[in-house]
């Protein structure tokens, strides 16, 4: 189905064709990115929305293992991805199997572990999904949480900074020192699936996505990281310079242009965003890249390499500290890459990245076919994710996994349901 068939009444038609079960399906989905707003973005603590998150996933699980028998036809790509989808886990829990070998605690090996491989049921709702349509529900899913975060964001914005008289006060009273959920990636999904609506939606669809468009880049600009604004400007660039390039109308670089100057001028002429950018501006002049190369990147893999060669093939293991220059141990690093090496050796590397490597070649391939406007949409947040994890270490946050799984899950759809199963069964 064409991604024009999204402009007519989606949502409705997503409601008659998803099966009773799927809708539970989705349902749950839902739950668990309303949980991660409210839960501690990384695992400190057990707390009554940890377990929650624990419950619905196991929930979820259940029901593809136990219930669900009928799926969607999946296509060889969509195969691929649910390949790489074992693949990913399967290298998780090598990295959690050295880390016990190395005499990391039981505590220690859960907290390294369950942010990344909690939500892997959530990637199996794409196996009930068999079109654009039906994905879209997982679309709606980033889109309203995506809302909610960046709208938190820029209330924070109004208590923080209602004060400050310049950009420097603006750097002194980021954010960010008040609450660690300015870290999360939830916004970064409304820029990729704004422009999807202004792209193929009806005049309210345009409106609800340029504002989504502007949302994300105000949740951006106030919370002064620069990686996030760095992340949505390649996500934005890639979903244009694709869509430009299978589309090149006149109309499609109009709209384009339209919204490259609504962004540029709505920074210059509103004077808080204005004075957020030049912010943003101050803090690069003044900290640089944080020292992260010499204090923490290069330190990590050179103690990667000192390890020897099983460290170098099967990692370190999880929840085992490194030193930065300084000598403060950890068990994060602020670079996806090098964590992955780090603690997965070239083995848990290259199982863990498949999954994103097949997402994002699915996606992108199955909308240079098809026109399916969703993947597109998809393909650029995941994208955005990437590039935010390698300067941020957000890859160990809930948040940032259940964003993860949600995009394989719009991978792994399948293209048609089985003939024998009624369209309402569960």
């Amino acid at each position: 189905m064409s991604s024009t068939a999204l402009t007519q009444n989606p949502w409705a038609k997503v409601k008659a064709k998803l099966p009773s079960g799927t809708r539970w399906e989705i349902v749950l989905a839902s739950t668990l990115g309303i949980l991660v707003l409210i839960a501690f973005p990384a695992p400190k603590g057990v707390g009554a929305a940890e377990v929650l998150m624990a419950l619905v996933a196991f929930v979820l699980f259940l029901h593809f293992l136990l219930i669900r028998q009928n799926f969607a036809r999946a296509s060889g790509l969509a195969k691929l991805v649910g390949w790489t989808l074992f693949a990913h886990v399967a290298g998780w829990m090598i990295t959690a199997a050295v880390g016990v070998t190395q005499g990391v605690d039981t505590m220690g090996i859960v907290r390294s572990l369950l942010p990344q491989i909690l939500f892997a049921p959530v990637a199996l709702v794409g196996l009930s999904l068999s079109g654009p349509i039906e994905a879209r529900s997982l679309g709606r899913i980033l889109a309203g949480i995506g809302v909610f975060h960046a709208l938190y964001l820029v209330g924070l914005g109004i208590f923080a900074y209602s004060g400050a008289g310049s950009a420097s006060d603006l750097v002194i009273s980021r954010i960010t020192f008040i609450d660690p959920r300015t870290t999360m990636p939830l916004f970064l999904a409304l820029a990729p699936f704004g422009l999807a609506a202004v792209a193929t939606g009806r005049l309210r669809a345009k409106l609800w996505g340029l504002a989504a468009i502007l949302l994300c880049l105000a949740g951006a600009l106030v919370t002064q990281t620069r990686a996030q604004i760095l992340a949505v400007a390649v996500g934005v660039l890639l979903f244009g310079l694709v869509y430009v390039a299978s589309r090149p109308t006149p109309t499609v670089l109009v709209t384009t242009l339209v919204i490259i100057g609504v962004g540029m001028t709505t920074i210059v002429a509103v004077p808080p965003l204005r004075n957020l950018a030049m912010a943003v501006v101050e803090r690069q002049q003044k900290v640089g890249d944080n020292a992260r190369l010499d204090n923490e990147w290069l330190p990590a893999l050179t103690q990667w390499e000192m390890r020897g060669t099983p460290a170098v093939i099967g990692g370190i293991g999880l929840g085992v500290p490194i030193k930065d220059f300084s000598g403060e141990e950890k068990t994060y690093i602020h670079n996806q890459t090098i964590y992955f090496l780090v603690y997965g050796g070239l083995v848990g590397f290259v199982l863990i990245m498949s999954l994103y490597a097949a997402t994002f070649f699915t996606l992108l391939v199955r909308y240079i076919r098809k026109r399916e406007i969703i993947d597109l949409a998809a393909a650029s947040t995941l994208v955005s994710l990437w590039l935010y994890a390698q300067f941020f270490a957000v890859h160990k946050l809930f948040s940032f996994t259940l964003m993860l799984f949600v995009l394989v899950a719009i991978a792994l759809r399948g293209n048609a349901r089985p003939a024998a199963q009624p369209l309402d069964s569960p």
